[in-house]
């Protein structure tokens, strides 16, 4: 993801929940964040070789974002910085 100014937003995250075709990721601080807070579901494809979306939604320094992939296809609001 990408901030306004096109810098690279980078996340970590703490894996919370797994089964045979999605991952639920916590996000934690990471970068010049002083606060992250927000979840990122991550499904794969049937055959299990790619990802076929993410999804989440959360607060970056009290600012709402949302990101979303689908096969090629991106959605999603950058925050302002």
């Amino acid at each position: 993801m990408r901030d306004r100014q096109n810098q690279i937003i980078s996340f970590r995250g703490q894996l919370l929940r797994r089964n045979v075709d999605i991952l639920l990721v916590n996000l934690t601080n990471f970068g010049s964040f002083e606060f992250v807070e927000g979840r990122v579901s991550i499904k794969y494809s049937a055959d299990k070789n790619e990802i076929s979306s993410i999804r989440g939604k959360g607060n970056l320094d009290g600012q709402e974002f949302s990101i979303g992939f689908n096969n090629s296809q991106t959605i999603g609001q950058t925050p302002q910085r």
